[in-house]
C-alpha cells in the first residue's frame, strides 16, 4: 500500500515571490479591507453625528473589536475549537487511546506483512 505525501515546493524567486504575493494578499483580504470599510462607515456617520474621524490605523483596531466581539458571543457555534481534554471523563479517555492502540497495531501489522510479500517476491 503506498502512502500519498502531499509537498509544497517552491522554486527560485518567482516561487518565493507568488508565495509572499498570496500571502499578502490574504492580509489585505482579511485585515486592510475590513479595516478600509470600517474606518469609512464610521466616518460617514461621524460626520453626521459630530464624532471624531478615524484613520486605517483605528479602522484596524475597530475591526479587531469587531471580530473578538463575535468571537466571544459566539464561542460555541465556531466549527473551529481549541480546548482541552478535561471535559472527557477518564474512562472515555482509556477506551479512546486503546481503539488508537488497537488501530496502530493493526496498521503496523499489515505493513509488515506487506514488507514480507514484496520480499518474498
Amino acid at each position: 500500500m503506498k502512502k500519498k505525501c502531499n509537498v509544497i515546493q517552491i522554486n527560485g524567486f518567482t516561487g518565493i515571490a507568488l508565495v509572499v504575493f498570496a500571502i499578502c494578499c490574504a492580509i489585505t483580504g482579511f485585515i486592510v479591507f475590513p479595516s478600509w470599510c470600517c474606518m469609512h462607515i464610521w466616518n460617514f456617520l461621524a460626520t453626521n453625528i459630530n464624532f471624531p474621524l478615524m484613520n486605517l490605523y483605528h479602522g484596524g483596531m475597530l475591526w479587531a473589536i469587531i471580530i473578538l466581539v463575535f468571537i466571544a458571543t459566539h464561542l460555541n457555534k465556531l466549527p473551529v475549537r481549541i480546548g482541552s481534554f478535561s471535559t472527557i471523563d477518564r474512562d472515555e479517555m482509556k477506551r479512546k487511546i486503546e481503539q488508537l492502540q488497537t488501530n496502530n497495531l493493526a496498521a503496523f501489522s499489515a505493513q509488515e506483512e506487506e514488507k514480507k510479500d514484496n520480499q518474498n517476491s
